[in-house]
């Protein structure tokens, strides 16, 4: 009976009156937690070596303060007050299956993993870098130079690359994965790019038109000159701009978000607070599209496909989907300045998906 209890806490699948009625079985056996404790440590020997009991119940603590996200606060309050049941719960889980491994001979890797094992190799996020080409051969990776002059014509700054006149007559910012890069050009336009973007632009604007090309996502503060536009080149689309702010994410079908002034794709002109695709007119969440120029990751009933090459770009990794989750959408946000583990440990509190990190890669599943 005991044990069915167990496992039905262990699922999430436990009743209020069925935790009661476990707390008062367990109360009655007495000596619990040095029996416990005395079991989590031999288990700990061979199985969970990077784990001790301190870590077993900062690993409850964060569950129930989790769980507080997407549950009622009795509930919460009903868990940390009788934390070793939980504990009780997890080492029958892990002794269980340590015994089945010793009489079959079966891989260590059918261990249930608990989060703290599955996020140890945590990843880092995305910071300022990039690589400079010029047009004449010349590359500079812009992460090993200090501020001033790279070659004639660029500076660098602490808040971005500023491109004067130059003997060069082009030049390609190339921004990779989990790097980020701010740049000034020759007019005054200021230019953010997202990781895994470039842009390509000339070091003096002539003739009547000022152009550009990127690809990735960028975001343009594009200063006036009512005589000589400023045209955005993408893959697919021709960007006419009219001294304005907007947004052009083309990493995979071109969305340009307008956000204040005009712009003219063809024969459409967006108004602020619009999202050109395809020739198809939205009113996006303009938070959200702009939530990666303001350090953000933000997400408004976003797909977890969408969300997980988010964080590919921005922590440089390689994510693994083990099943179907078409129909897995979120809500919220939190800082890009955050370890991977902690935007991962935020999505699995609505129960559905589940992460591990192994080196450089990620590997998502159901629940």
């Amino acid at each position: 009976m005991a044990e069915d209890l167990l496992s039905k806490y262990l699922n999430k699948t436990i009743t209020r009156e069925e935790l009661n009625l476990l707390y008062t079985r367990s109360k009655q056996e007495g000596g619990m937690d040095e029996s416990l404790r005395a079991l989590w440590t031999q288990v700990e020997k061979d199985k969970a070596p990077d784990m001790g009991w301190d870590d077993l119940f900062e690993n409850l603590l964060k569950e129930a303060q989790a769980e507080q996200a997407v549950a009622s606060v009795h509930k919460v309050h009903f868990l940390k007050r009788y934390r070793w049941v939980a504990a009780a719960s997890i080492l029958i889980l892990f002794t269980g299956t340590w015994f089945i491994i010793q009489n079959s001979k079966s891989n260590i890797q059918n261990i249930v993993l608990t989060q703290a094992q599955r996020f140890r190799n945590d990843v880092q996020p995305g910071r300022e870098g990039a690589i400079l080409k010029l047009s004449d051969g010349r590359e500079i990776l812009l992460d090993t130079v200090k501020n001033g002059e790279v070659v004639p014509g660029f500076t660098k700054t602490a808040k971005g690359l500023v491109v004067e006149k130059s003997a060069v007559q082009y030049a390609t910012v190339i921004v990779p994965k989990a790097k980020t890069e701010k740049v000034e050009l020759n007019d005054g336009t200021v230019v953010w790019l997202n990781a895994g973007s470039t842009i390509t632009f000339p070091t003096a604007f002539a003739g009547a038109a000022r152009e550009v090309s990127i690809t990735g996502e960028a975001y343009f503060e594009v200063a006036k000159n009512e005589a000589r536009h400023f045209f955005a080149q993408t893959k697919t689309d021709r960007i006419e701009v009219k001294g304005t702010h907007f947004n052009i994410n083309a990493y995979g079908e071109v969305k340009t978000t307008l956000l204040e002034g005009k712009v003219q794709i063809g024969n459409t002109m967006l108004q602020p607070g619009e999202q050109y695709n395809n020739g198809k007119i939205t009113q996006p969440d303009t938070e959200e599209v702009m939530a990666w120029k303001n350090g953000m990751f933000r997400y408004n009933g976003t797909d977890l496909k969408e969300i997980m090459e988010q964080v590919e770009r921005w922590y440089d990794v390689k994510v693994i989907f083990e099943g179907d989750f078409n129909n897995l959408h979120f809500t919220g946000g939190i800082e890009r300045t955050a370890n991977v583990s902690l935007l991962l440990k935020k999505l699995e509190l609505t129960g559905g998906v589940e992460f591990t990190i192994e080196g450089k890669t990620i590997t998502v599943k159901p629940i």
